[in-house]
């Protein structure tokens, strides 16, 4: 079975990297104009922000803001370099989108997840011909429920409405119970097949398993049984100090053996004693 990456908040990576005088600051002048810069430690401070407290986030750029970056056509702060090494270094949790619609559907695909963004999506409200996928009263409602955020002495955070700053109104850190990672179920028509070929391996596995163990019980009751036998046998007063030893036969067989003033070999389940000649 596979994980799903579940994300509690989709941040709206185009809005944050942009820089905004609704938060302090100032137009940069390129080119003869001032502008709104790119602003990559801005992006930093929202995915810090959130993974210091817990949560998983998905961040979201529309091609229009990477169209800016490549084509040179705004500022980048603090240098190209660290935007490229930036979206390096986070490739798993940014997604290129074309439209907010895009974001949307992926909040949709991911439920209980909240989009951070300041827009409103008046754009897509109003629109004449609808070309999201969603109605009117669809884009109302996650006007309702989005996250707005901001920048205040520098930092990110959420205590903003409506382009004012709120008191006490910051993220709590993730439950425990919150972050179990949801599990996808594998679909596919052959994934109980591989369920019982994995289950019937494992059952040949433990029969494989059980036999040797019971080889080797048999063993060492055949062991066990070969020394009461010897323990009860004549032989044994025949001989005052005996010396185990193996001897191999002439068809290359090993047979125990017990060595004293005769040579005794377990031969066909008993002793057989064989006289040895002396001087």
């Amino acid at each position: 079975m596979t994980e799903k990456k579940v994300y509690d908040y989709i941040i709206d990576g185009s809005n944050v990297l942009h820089e905004s005088e609704k938060w302090g600051d100032q137009k940069t002048e390129f080119e003869g104009k001032m502008v709104d810069a790119i602003n990559v430690e801005r992006i930093g401070l929202a995915l810090k922000y959130f993974q210091s407290k817990g949560y998983n986030v998905l961040i979201c750029v529309d091609y229009s803001t990477t169209v800016k970056y490549t084509d040179k056509k705004l500022p980048i702060k603090p240098s190209r370099r660290a935007f490229s090494e930036f979206f390096s270094d986070n490739k798993s949790i940014i997604e290129k989108i074309q439209s907010d619609a895009d974001m949307v559907k992926l909040k949709r695909e991911n439920p209980g997840s909240i989009i951070v963004t300041n827009d409103s999506f008046n754009k897509e409200i109003n629109a004449e011909e609808n070309t999201s996928g969603f109605t009117k009263e669809q884009w109302q409602n996650e006007a309702k429920v989005t996250q707005e955020f901001g920048f205040k002495d520098g930092a990110f955070t959420l205590a903003r409405k409506n382009y004012k700053f709120t008191e006490g109104k910051e993220l709590a850190n993730k439950s425990m119970d919150n972050k179990k990672v949801q599990i996808k179920k594998p679909d596919g028509p052959n994934y109980l097949d591989n369920i019982r070929s994995r289950l019937q391996s494992l059952d040949d596995r433990t029969q494989n398993q059980t036999t040797k163990i019971n080889n080797i019980n048999s063993i060492v009751q055949d062991l066990t049984t070969l020394v009461e036998d010897f323990t009860a046998s004549s032989t044994q007063s025949n001989s005052s100090a005996l010396i185990p030893c193996k001897l191999e036969d002439e068809f290359g067989q090993s047979h125990l053996c017990l060595l004293g003033e005769n040579l005794h070999i377990w031969q066909d389940g008993k002793w057989v004693e064989i006289a040895l000649g002396g001087n």
